[in-house]
């Protein structure tokens, strides 16, 4: 005698956990706390660039309060120096050895060909936090000795208005001006 076929039930499907997918966003962003990087972080915010703003440009304030940082003006201009960090470099001049990736709000700013990154196009009056890490594959290729990430302010971390005026010598005149509000969950 056969025993009657049983009839096969198929297990019951597993459920995967829903996948989150966030864009290359190394710390700012990635809800990844300093401390848990197996690396250096050092960060700058608002109060300590806006503090001795005045007086100097972004790249001369990275210089001056955060480690394994220097500075090097081989063009002269202080708008277009060589940041340096462990030896790796970010640099204007196309054919340095580079090896330092730039991000801004998540968008990498070195160029395609050359890596060269161009300081002189970064509004350093709408920097809200500037981080320097040590070297992650989170950043990409070409990033061998780390990162500098720029937050930039916008209307949710970011409220009132400022402006700036300054001028010197030869009719030169500079200034800038900006302006934030929120609105609920909505920024300007």
């Amino acid at each position: 005698l056969a025993a009657p076929a049983m009839a096969q039930t198929p297990p019951p499907a597993a459920s995967a956990p829903p996948i989150i997918v966030v864009a290359t966003t190394p710390l700012p962003g990635t809800e990844i706390d300093a401390d848990k990087v197996a690396g250096e972080v050092q960060t700058i915010s608002v109060p300590e660039l806006s503090r001795d703003r005045y007086t100097d440009v972004i790249a001369n304030l990275v210089e001056s309060q955060l480690g394994s940082v220097s500075v090097n003006d081989e063009q002269g201009s202080p708008y277009q120096p060589d940041l340096t960090f462990r030896g790796f470099r970010a640099s204007p001049i196309s054919g340095t050895a580079d090896g330092l990736a730039v991000y801004q709000n998540g968008v990498r700013l070195n160029e395609s060909f050359g890596d060269n990154v161009n300081w002189d196009l970064i509004p350093e009056f709408a920097i809200n936090r500037l981080t320097v890490q040590s070297n992650n594959p989170v950043f990409g290729l070409n990033a061998l000795g780390g990162a500098v990430t720029l937050a930039m302010k916008d209307g949710l971390n970011f409220r009132g208005f400022d402006a700036e005026l300054s001028g010197g010598s030869f009719g030169n005149v500079a200034g800038h001006a900006e302006y934030g509000a929120r609105f609920g969950d909505f920024g300007l």
